[in-house]
């Protein structure tokens, strides 16, 4: 969490989520820009009940959302416990 908050100090640009929780989960470059953004919507969006899940299962969760937008892979909530 303490990077998360310093982090948005570096960024150009911040996602709607970013802005409101004032945290930043990943950044990216776009066009010379620092961008940053915060997965916690599409985790919830992805999963029933995310407050069911501990710290390791978020992150694994948060790693597929990262291969997902850059690498097109498949998000599987089945391979949590493989990838821990």
């Amino acid at each position: 969490p303490e990077f998360q908050e310093q982090a948005v100090d570096y960024c150009d640009e911040l996602d709607e989520r970013s802005k409101v929780r004032r945290m930043v989960g990943f950044v990216e470059v776009v066009d010379g820009k620092i961008m940053g953004y915060n997965l916690d919507v599409e985790i919830d969006n992805l999963v029933d009940n995310p407050e069911f899940f501990d710290e390791k299962m978020i992150l694994a969760i948060r790693m597929m959302l990262l291969a997902q937008r850059w690498y097109d892979a498949k998000v599987d909530i089945d391979m949590i416990p493989t990838i821990l």
